[in-house]
Protein backbone atom coordinates (compact mmCIF):
# COMPACT_ATOMS: atom_id res chain seq x y z
CA UNK A 1 0.00 0.00 0.00
CA UNK A 2 2.98 2.54 0.74
CA UNK A 3 4.53 2.46 -2.65
CA UNK A 4 0.96 2.97 -4.18
CA UNK A 5 0.44 5.84 -2.07
CA UNK A 6 3.99 7.52 -2.57
CA UNK A 7 3.44 7.13 -6.49
CA UNK A 8 0.30 8.52 -6.51
CA UNK A 9 1.91 11.69 -4.10
CA UNK A 10 4.82 11.79 -6.74
CA UNK A 11 2.51 11.96 -9.85
CA UNK A 12 -0.06 14.69 -8.54
CA UNK A 13 3.02 16.76 -7.71
CA UNK A 14 1.76 19.68 -9.46
CA UNK A 15 5.37 20.38 -10.77
CA UNK A 16 5.08 20.62 -14.59
CA UNK A 17 1.93 22.67 -14.04
CA UNK A 18 3.26 25.09 -11.78
CA UNK A 19 6.29 25.83 -14.59
CA UNK A 20 4.18 25.77 -17.20
CA UNK A 21 3.53 29.45 -17.53
CA UNK A 22 5.98 31.26 -15.50
CA UNK A 23 8.82 29.40 -17.26
CA UNK A 24 7.54 30.69 -20.46
CA UNK A 25 7.04 34.13 -19.43
CA UNK A 26 10.65 34.04 -18.08
CA UNK A 27 11.80 32.59 -21.43
CA UNK A 28 10.04 35.33 -23.89
CA UNK A 29 10.62 38.14 -21.49
CA UNK A 30 14.62 37.27 -21.45
CA UNK A 31 14.54 37.18 -25.30
CA UNK A 32 12.72 40.61 -25.94
CA UNK A 33 14.93 42.45 -23.98
CA UNK A 34 17.93 40.46 -25.82
CA UNK A 35 15.98 42.26 -28.93
CA UNK A 36 15.72 45.82 -27.18
CA UNK A 37 12.11 45.69 -25.77
CA UNK A 38 12.80 45.90 -21.77
CA UNK A 39 9.60 44.19 -20.32
CA UNK A 40 8.85 46.49 -16.63
CA UNK A 41 5.78 44.19 -16.17
CA UNK A 42 4.41 41.06 -16.01
CA UNK A 43 0.90 41.45 -17.83
CA UNK A 44 2.64 42.95 -20.81
CA UNK A 45 3.12 39.57 -22.82
CA UNK A 46 -0.83 38.31 -22.22
CA UNK A 47 -1.52 41.97 -22.96
CA UNK A 48 0.22 42.09 -26.21
CA UNK A 49 -1.44 39.00 -27.39
CA UNK A 50 -5.17 40.39 -27.49
CA UNK A 51 -4.32 43.72 -28.51
CA UNK A 52 -6.96 44.91 -30.97
CA UNK A 53 -5.95 48.80 -31.55
CA UNK A 54 -2.85 49.93 -31.11
CA UNK A 55 -2.28 53.52 -30.44
CA UNK A 56 0.94 55.78 -31.80
CA UNK A 57 1.81 59.75 -30.56
CA UNK A 58 3.49 61.72 -33.72
CA UNK A 59 6.48 63.25 -32.47
CA UNK A 60 9.48 61.16 -31.10
CA UNK A 61 7.96 58.10 -31.68
CA UNK A 62 6.71 57.83 -35.70
CA UNK A 63 9.10 60.50 -36.19
CA UNK A 64 12.74 60.91 -34.82
CA UNK A 65 11.69 64.13 -32.81
CA UNK A 66 14.87 65.62 -34.00
CA UNK A 67 14.27 68.61 -35.22
CA UNK A 68 16.05 71.40 -37.39
CA UNK A 69 14.85 75.08 -37.60
CA UNK A 70 13.86 75.24 -41.03
CA UNK A 71 12.38 78.77 -41.67
CA UNK A 72 13.00 81.81 -39.06
CA UNK A 73 10.69 85.11 -39.56
CA UNK A 74 11.86 87.71 -37.22
CA UNK A 75 9.62 90.08 -36.14
CA UNK A 76 11.28 92.60 -34.11
CA UNK A 77 14.72 93.29 -34.64
CA UNK A 78 15.56 95.10 -31.47
CA UNK A 79 15.69 91.83 -29.69
CA UNK A 80 18.92 90.60 -31.00
CA UNK A 81 19.47 88.02 -28.25
CA UNK A 82 16.36 85.77 -29.07
CA UNK A 83 17.70 82.49 -29.60
CA UNK A 84 18.85 83.22 -26.20
CA UNK A 85 15.92 84.18 -24.31
CA UNK A 86 14.57 81.25 -25.91
CA UNK A 87 17.41 78.82 -24.67
CA UNK A 88 16.53 79.73 -21.41
CA UNK A 89 12.96 79.46 -21.70
CA UNK A 90 13.37 75.40 -23.19
CA UNK A 91 16.50 74.37 -21.35
CA UNK A 92 14.60 73.26 -18.51
CA UNK A 93 12.28 71.32 -20.79
CA UNK A 94 12.26 67.49 -21.33
CA UNK A 95 10.73 67.61 -25.10
CA UNK A 96 12.42 67.02 -28.41
CA UNK A 97 11.56 70.04 -29.85
CA UNK A 98 13.45 71.96 -27.07
CA UNK A 99 16.56 70.75 -28.65
CA UNK A 100 16.28 72.49 -31.53
CA UNK A 101 16.94 76.01 -29.85
CA UNK A 102 19.33 75.88 -26.62
CA UNK A 103 21.82 73.69 -28.59
CA UNK A 104 24.77 75.80 -28.78
CA UNK A 105 23.56 78.67 -27.10
CA UNK A 106 24.37 79.74 -23.64
CA UNK A 107 22.18 81.12 -20.81
CA UNK A 108 22.68 84.56 -20.34
CA UNK A 109 19.99 85.49 -18.17
CA UNK A 110 18.28 84.07 -14.84
CA UNK A 111 14.76 82.89 -15.09
CA UNK A 112 12.92 84.31 -12.73
CA UNK A 113 9.27 82.17 -13.43
CA UNK A 114 9.03 79.45 -15.43
CA UNK A 115 6.43 77.21 -16.43
CA UNK A 116 5.75 74.65 -18.73
CA UNK A 117 1.86 74.17 -20.39
CA UNK A 118 1.75 70.33 -22.35
CA UNK A 119 0.63 70.93 -25.85
CA UNK A 120 0.85 74.11 -25.58
CA UNK A 121 4.25 75.72 -24.50
CA UNK A 122 6.56 77.60 -21.74
CA UNK A 123 6.04 80.81 -20.42
CA UNK A 124 8.65 82.80 -18.19
CA UNK A 125 9.71 86.26 -16.55
CA UNK A 126 13.38 86.90 -17.57
CA UNK A 127 14.89 90.31 -16.23
CA UNK A 128 11.31 91.53 -15.26
CA UNK A 129 9.86 90.94 -19.10
CA UNK A 130 7.18 88.39 -19.59
CA UNK A 131 7.85 85.88 -22.42
CA UNK A 132 5.92 82.44 -23.94
CA UNK A 133 6.95 80.58 -26.76
CA UNK A 134 4.78 78.07 -28.44
CA UNK A 135 1.57 77.33 -30.32
CA UNK A 136 -0.21 80.27 -31.83
CA UNK A 137 -3.05 80.09 -29.64
CA UNK A 138 -1.52 79.66 -26.62
CA UNK A 139 1.05 82.70 -27.18
CA UNK A 140 -1.40 85.35 -28.76
CA UNK A 141 -3.66 85.22 -26.19
CA UNK A 142 -1.65 87.02 -23.52
CA UNK A 143 -2.28 90.42 -26.25
CA UNK A 144 -5.12 92.37 -25.86
CA UNK A 145 -4.32 93.61 -29.47
CA UNK A 146 -4.50 91.95 -32.69
CA UNK A 147 -1.43 91.50 -34.65
CA UNK A 148 -1.40 90.66 -38.10
CA UNK A 149 1.23 88.03 -38.89
CA UNK A 150 2.12 87.24 -42.42
CA UNK A 151 1.83 83.52 -42.62
CA UNK A 152 -1.22 81.40 -44.08
CA UNK A 153 -0.46 78.04 -42.25
CA UNK A 154 -0.20 79.47 -38.46
CA UNK A 155 -0.66 76.61 -37.06
CA UNK A 156 2.75 75.03 -38.76
CA UNK A 157 4.46 77.57 -36.95
CA UNK A 158 6.08 77.85 -33.33
CA UNK A 159 5.76 81.74 -32.10
CA UNK A 160 7.45 83.39 -29.74
CA UNK A 161 6.52 86.70 -27.72
CA UNK A 162 7.02 89.17 -24.91
CA UNK A 163 4.21 90.54 -23.26
CA UNK A 164 3.99 93.52 -25.47
CA UNK A 165 3.85 91.99 -29.16
CA UNK A 166 5.16 88.92 -31.00
CA UNK A 167 8.76 88.86 -31.68
CA UNK A 168 9.77 85.79 -33.87
CA UNK A 169 8.54 82.53 -36.09
CA UNK A 170 9.91 79.37 -36.29
CA UNK A 171 9.09 76.18 -38.82
CA UNK A 172 10.92 73.01 -37.95
CA UNK A 173 11.43 69.91 -39.71
CA UNK A 174 11.07 65.95 -38.44
CA UNK A 175 11.53 62.75 -39.96
CA UNK A 176 9.88 59.42 -40.07
CA UNK A 177 12.15 57.01 -38.42
CA UNK A 178 13.48 54.59 -41.01
CA UNK A 179 11.44 51.85 -39.61
CA UNK A 180 8.30 53.37 -39.19
CA UNK A 181 6.65 52.56 -42.77
CA UNK A 182 6.94 48.96 -42.49
CA UNK A 183 5.87 48.80 -38.76
CA UNK A 184 2.34 50.04 -39.82
CA UNK A 185 2.26 47.73 -42.76
CA UNK A 186 3.08 44.56 -40.78
CA UNK A 187 0.37 45.64 -38.22
CA UNK A 188 -1.92 46.41 -40.64
CA UNK A 189 -1.44 42.62 -41.87
CA UNK A 190 -2.09 41.53 -38.24
CA UNK A 191 -5.47 43.27 -38.27
CA UNK A 192 -5.03 45.72 -35.90
CA UNK A 193 -6.46 49.04 -36.16
CA UNK A 194 -3.67 51.65 -35.76
CA UNK A 195 -4.68 55.42 -34.35
CA UNK A 196 -2.71 58.67 -34.90
CA UNK A 197 -2.88 60.63 -31.78
CA UNK A 198 -1.11 63.83 -31.47
CA UNK A 199 -0.97 67.08 -30.15
CA UNK A 200 0.26 68.73 -33.14
CA UNK A 201 -1.94 69.95 -35.63
CA UNK A 202 -3.81 69.48 -38.18
CA UNK A 203 -1.20 69.70 -41.56
CA UNK A 204 1.71 67.95 -39.68
CA UNK A 205 -0.70 64.75 -38.90
CA UNK A 206 -2.08 64.95 -41.92
CA UNK A 207 1.14 64.47 -43.59
CA UNK A 208 2.53 61.76 -41.56
CA UNK A 209 -0.92 59.85 -41.52
CA UNK A 210 -0.74 59.90 -45.72
CA UNK A 211 3.14 58.82 -46.10
CA UNK A 212 1.99 55.46 -43.45
CA UNK A 213 -1.20 54.89 -44.33
CA UNK A 214 -3.01 55.65 -41.14
CA UNK A 215 -6.81 56.25 -41.41
CA UNK A 216 -7.67 57.13 -37.72
CA UNK A 217 -6.05 60.38 -37.28
CA UNK A 218 -6.31 62.60 -33.93
CA UNK A 219 -4.48 66.38 -33.41
CA UNK A 220 -4.65 68.78 -31.23
CA UNK A 221 -4.91 66.71 -28.48
CA UNK A 222 -4.13 67.52 -25.02
CA UNK A 223 -2.87 65.26 -22.25
CA UNK A 224 -6.33 64.62 -20.99
CA UNK A 225 -7.85 64.12 -24.27
CA UNK A 226 -5.54 61.25 -24.97
CA UNK A 227 -6.31 59.78 -21.87
CA UNK A 228 -10.22 60.05 -22.73
CA UNK A 229 -9.67 58.53 -26.36
CA UNK A 230 -8.06 55.32 -24.92
CA UNK A 231 -10.61 55.08 -22.26
CA UNK A 232 -13.69 55.72 -25.17
CA UNK A 233 -11.82 52.58 -27.12
CA UNK A 234 -11.84 50.59 -24.01
CA UNK A 235 -15.52 51.03 -23.16
CA UNK A 236 -15.88 49.61 -26.88
CA UNK A 237 -14.50 46.30 -25.05
CA UNK A 238 -11.16 47.18 -27.07
CA UNK A 239 -7.66 46.01 -26.12
CA UNK A 240 -5.22 49.08 -26.49
CA UNK A 241 -1.62 49.14 -26.67
CA UNK A 242 -0.41 52.74 -26.43
CA UNK A 243 3.06 53.94 -27.92
CA UNK A 244 4.74 56.91 -26.91
CA UNK A 245 7.10 59.02 -25.43
CA UNK A 246 6.63 62.37 -24.01
CA UNK A 247 5.18 63.61 -20.94
CA UNK A 248 1.74 64.38 -22.70
CA UNK A 249 1.58 60.67 -23.09
CA UNK A 250 2.21 59.55 -20.20
CA UNK A 251 -2.17 59.48 -18.76
CA UNK A 252 -2.78 57.88 -21.77
CA UNK A 253 0.34 55.06 -21.43
CA UNK A 254 -0.76 54.80 -17.87
CA UNK A 255 -4.66 53.67 -18.55
CA UNK A 256 -4.23 51.33 -21.72
CA UNK A 257 -4.26 47.95 -20.99
CA UNK A 258 -0.27 47.72 -22.62
CA UNK A 259 2.26 50.45 -23.39
CA UNK A 260 5.47 51.07 -24.79
CA UNK A 261 7.62 53.77 -24.63
CA UNK A 262 10.50 54.77 -26.80
CA UNK A 263 13.92 54.29 -25.03
CA UNK A 264 14.55 58.07 -26.19
CA UNK A 265 11.65 59.10 -24.43
CA UNK A 266 11.12 61.25 -21.09
CA UNK A 267 11.69 59.08 -17.98
CA UNK A 268 7.71 60.05 -16.81
CA UNK A 269 6.74 58.50 -19.81
CA UNK A 270 8.90 55.14 -19.35
CA UNK A 271 7.87 54.54 -15.47
CA UNK A 272 4.10 55.14 -16.53
CA UNK A 273 4.48 52.22 -19.67
CA UNK A 274 4.76 48.53 -19.45
CA UNK A 275 8.08 48.04 -21.79
CA UNK A 276 10.94 50.51 -22.75
CA UNK A 277 11.65 50.01 -26.68
CA UNK A 278 15.68 50.53 -25.66
CA UNK A 279 17.09 50.57 -29.26
CA UNK A 280 13.76 52.68 -30.68
CA UNK A 281 13.87 50.27 -33.70
CA UNK A 282 9.98 50.43 -34.19
CA UNK A 283 9.81 46.85 -36.12
CA UNK A 284 10.11 45.67 -32.35
CA UNK A 285 6.65 46.26 -31.69
CA UNK A 286 5.14 43.86 -34.35
CA UNK A 287 8.36 41.35 -33.52
CA UNK A 288 6.71 41.44 -29.85
CA UNK A 289 3.08 40.79 -30.41
CA UNK A 290 3.84 38.01 -32.94
CA UNK A 291 6.11 36.72 -30.22
CA UNK A 292 3.38 37.02 -27.79
CA UNK A 293 1.36 34.84 -29.81
CA UNK A 294 4.04 32.19 -29.72
CA UNK A 295 4.49 32.29 -26.27
CA UNK A 296 0.65 32.18 -25.57
CA UNK A 297 0.71 29.07 -27.79
CA UNK A 298 3.83 27.45 -25.73
CA UNK A 299 2.17 28.10 -22.28
CA UNK A 300 -1.06 26.41 -23.75
CA UNK A 301 1.15 23.53 -24.95
CA UNK A 302 2.52 22.94 -21.76
CA UNK A 303 -0.44 23.04 -19.47
CA UNK A 304 -2.16 20.13 -21.82
CA UNK A 305 0.93 18.13 -21.59
CA UNK A 306 1.27 18.89 -17.46
CA UNK A 307 -2.69 18.09 -17.42
CA UNK A 308 -2.42 15.08 -19.80
CA UNK A 309 0.50 13.21 -18.14
CA UNK A 310 -1.21 13.81 -14.86
CA UNK A 311 -4.75 12.24 -16.00
CA UNK A 312 -2.93 9.45 -17.65
CA UNK A 313 -0.26 8.12 -15.53
CA UNK A 314 -2.85 8.80 -12.13
CA UNK A 315 -5.23 5.51 -12.85
CA UNK A 316 -1.76 3.61 -13.70
CA UNK A 317 -0.32 4.20 -10.12
CA UNK A 318 -3.60 3.67 -8.28
CA UNK A 319 -3.26 0.43 -9.50
CA UNK A 320 -0.42 -0.11 -8.80
CA UNK A 321 1.25 -0.31 -12.20
CA UNK A 322 3.79 2.33 -11.51
CA UNK A 323 6.76 1.81 -9.14
CA UNK A 324 7.38 5.19 -7.03
CA UNK A 325 10.77 5.43 -8.74
CA UNK A 326 9.32 5.05 -12.16
CA UNK A 327 6.76 7.95 -10.82
CA UNK A 328 9.88 9.92 -10.09
CA UNK A 329 11.64 9.47 -13.02
CA UNK A 330 8.06 10.67 -14.90
CA UNK A 331 7.55 13.62 -13.01
CA UNK A 332 11.02 14.71 -14.16
CA UNK A 333 10.56 14.02 -17.72
CA UNK A 334 7.54 16.27 -17.70
CA UNK A 335 8.85 18.87 -15.85
CA UNK A 336 12.22 19.09 -18.58
CA UNK A 337 9.58 18.94 -21.24
CA UNK A 338 8.35 21.73 -20.36
CA UNK A 339 11.39 23.40 -19.58
CA UNK A 340 12.84 22.45 -23.34
CA UNK A 341 9.56 23.20 -24.62
CA UNK A 342 9.61 26.51 -23.43
CA UNK A 343 13.55 27.85 -23.87
CA UNK A 344 12.02 27.33 -27.92
CA UNK A 345 10.62 31.20 -27.51
CA UNK A 346 14.88 31.80 -26.98
CA UNK A 347 14.43 31.74 -30.40
CA UNK A 348 12.62 35.29 -31.79
CA UNK A 349 12.04 36.04 -35.63
CA UNK A 350 13.43 39.71 -35.42
CA UNK A 351 11.95 41.86 -38.13
CA UNK A 352 14.63 43.99 -39.69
Amino acid sequence: VFPVVLSILVITCPCALSLATPVAIAASTASLISKGMLITKAHIIEGLSQVSHIVFDKTGTLTRGIFSINKVYINNKKYKNIFNIIANLELKVEHPISNSFYTKKKIISKIDSFKYIPNKGIEGIINNKYFRIGKYSFVSNMWKKRFFIKKTNISDWILFGSQDEPLAMFKLNDTLRKTAKKTIKILDLLNINIHLLTGDNNSSANKISKELGIKNINFNYSIEEKMNYIKKLQKKNKVVLMVGDGINDTLALGVSQVSISMGEGTNLAKIASDAVLLNNNLNMIPTTIIHSYKTKKIIIQNITWSLLYNILVLPLSVFGYIAPYFAVLGMSFSSLLVLINSLRLYKIMKIK
